[in-house]
């Protein structure tokens, strides 16, 4: 009897230890790819080029860059963060870098261009057709991976130039918890 326990036992601990390891390997999935996954795949060749020409660097664009601050809904884990957000809007399209500091190393963030300011929580995504999907190109995304320094750089382009209702750059951790927000009017 004491053998068909200890079976048994040992049954049940390696069924929940494989449970585990399939769990953890599901929740290791990254934020990019649950919203990959949420939007077609094309659109998802538009969301950065860390060897894209930096906004500060394109030639001959209307260029704004501004601080990015700490939103409400951030944990206190990003209160030393610090950073920028450029924008370049050009003959050629728009051109959005980030640069930041004191992230949380070796973590996936998405960014987005939003349509209002900071101060109202920056609204939506911003669209250059309101009317169509909130999907690249059609809106600019930016998403990168802090570095072991918790430093992020990144840089999306789109063809097409954003127009005065583009008013800030908001970075999440995921697309529900916004962390930073810069204002670019």
């Amino acid at each position: 009897m004491m053998r068909l326990h200890c079976n048994r036992l040992q049954f049940l601990v390696a069924v929940a230890a494989g449970l585990m390891i399939l769990l953890a390997g599901c929740a290791r999935q990254s934020i990019y790819d649950a919203h990959k996954d949420h939007d077609h795949e094309h659109a998802w060749d538009y969301v950065g080029d860390v060897n894209a020409t930096p906004a500060d660097v394109v030639e001959g664009a209307d260029f704004t860059e501004a601080p990015f601050v700490l939103m409400e809904t951030a944990s206190v884990d990003y209160n030393s963060t610090t950073g920028t957000a450029q924008m370049a809007v050009h003959d050629h399209g728009t051109t959005v870098t980030l640069r930041l500091s004191n992230l949380l190393p070796n973590t996936d963030y998405i960014s987005h261009v939003h349509d209002e300011p900071c101060s109202t929580g920056g609204g939506t995504y911003y669209r250059f057709d309101p009317d169509a999907g909130e999907l690249p190109p059609n809106a600019i995304h930016i998403n990168f991976t802090s570095n072991d320094h918790g430093t992020g750089f990144m840089t999306a382009e789109n063809a097409k130039q954003v127009d005065e209702s583009a008013h800030s750059v908001i970075v999440h951790t995921t697309a529900e918890v916004s962390l930073l927000c810069a204002d670019m009017q």
